[in-house]
């Protein structure tokens, strides 16, 4: 048996060391290199994305540093004047005395539909169509003359914290005004985990100086 094998390496010998490495060649080139090149695939995604982060914190970091905390707390009050971060009536109240006192009309009364109270999610019903939440108000506003009625309406439409007057009925001297006044509830979860931080364009900084002489 062993002569037997020894004949038939010895014949073909020349034959079996070729055939041998490109067998291992081919282990190696199915079952070793493809999962080695998929880990340093994986590997270059992983490092790509920490680069990335890395790049979008020093960006954030610059423009912190760039920003003053005055003008950061400046604008952010501007912001929650004109958005106020929950329901509230004082600043509502604030609102339709201010135009009833620039327009020379006398707010008799109003009512609210506050709708939900309790919980941190925001109804449909009380959602705006442009997707921000808001209260129905019904304010009623007497005056000696129609124009100054109309005049309420205006002031109420330059005056913080933002509202949308959506119908007014008028009998004599009595104007009746149904109002949406808008809010936006801040979520400091989802604030906290934003690590991109960018600078106020042109556009943002012309709305803020536009809704800093509305609240003067």
């Amino acid at each position: 048996m062993k002569q037997a094998f020894s004949q038939i390496y010895t014949k073909y010998k020349k034959q079996i060391l070729p055939l041998t490495l490109i067998t291992l060649s081919l282990f190696i080139g199915f079952r070793v290199i493809p999962p080695q090149v998929s880990s340093i695939s994986r590997t270059y995604a992983a490092i790509s994305n920490k680069k990335q982060e890395l790049e979008t914190l020093n960006n954030s970091i610059k423009v912190l540093k760039a920003t003053s905390d005055e003008d950061v707390s400046e604008d952010l009050a501007i912001s929650t004047d004109a958005l106020p971060t929950s329901k509230d009536v004082t600043k509502i109240f604030g609102a339709l005395s201010s135009a009833a006192s620039a327009s020379n009309t006398q707010l008799n009364e109003f009512s609210l539909n506050i709708g939900r109270v309790f919980g941190k999610e925001v109804s449909p019903a009380d959602t705006s169509a442009i997707g921000v939440p808001q209260v129905s108000v019904v304010a009623k506003v007497s005056s000696s003359t129609t124009s100054n009625l109309i005049q309420f309406g205006q002031k109420l439409d330059q005056t913080l914290p933002l509202s949308e007057t959506k119908q007014i009925d008028a009998v004599g001297n009595l104007g009746t005004f149904e109002i949406k006044f808008y809010y936006k509830p801040l979520d400091l979860n989802i604030v906290s985990k934003k690590d991109k931080i960018t600078p106020l364009t042109q556009a943002d900084r012309n709305l803020l100086n536009q809704l800093a002489e509305w609240k003067q």
